[in-house]
């Protein structure tokens, strides 16, 4: 579960500079407009093309056993629309990315951001501290709830 890379995370701000991340995309990517509601990808399908938000926001969500749709994070304006395993390993998504708002975001093509990220090792570890971090983030406001807060949430 990928999401929220950048300045706006689910549970708080990011610590990790994604500025690297953010030219490579304003170098190779192109502006798109993505409406509220629609999918900017699918679960069971392989991520073709990574994101950078300039405005708006998306949600990430799937369905669960039981048949509903379950919110697991956000990406919000200034940050990377990715699902990093299925890019870099040419995986089928297990999340939905649905934009929340009219949004504007810089796409490139997933192939791309994969020799990017294989070619550059600043970059790669960059994001991989920030996939660390947010990780952590989430294990710790979660540890630190009580039993029903942890249910509810």
């Amino acid at each position: 579960m990928n999401y929220g890379y950048g300045k706006s995370q689910q549970y708080g701000e990011s610590s990790v500079d994604l500025s690297l991340c953010k030219e490579m995309f304003e170098k190779f990517g192109r502006r798109r407009l993505i409406g509220f509601g629609e999918y900017f990808a699918r679960s069971g399908e392989v991520m073709e093309y990574a994101g950078w938000i300039v405005s708006g926001g998306f949600k990430y969500s799937f369905t669960s056993s039981d048949e509903n749709n379950k919110v697991i994070g956000f990406a919000l304006g200034d940050s990377l629309l990715i699902d990093y395993e299925s890019v870099m390993h040419s995986t089928k998504m297990r999340t939905d990315i649905i934009a929340l708002e009219d949004s504007e975001v810089i796409v490139i093509p997933a192939k791309i951001m994969r020799e990017k990220l294989n070619g550059d090792y600043e970059l790669n570890m960059n994001l991989m501290m920030g996939l660390f971090e947010l990780l952590y983030d989430q294990f710790v406001e979660f540890s630190n709830q009580n039993p029903a807060l942890r249910y509810h949430k």
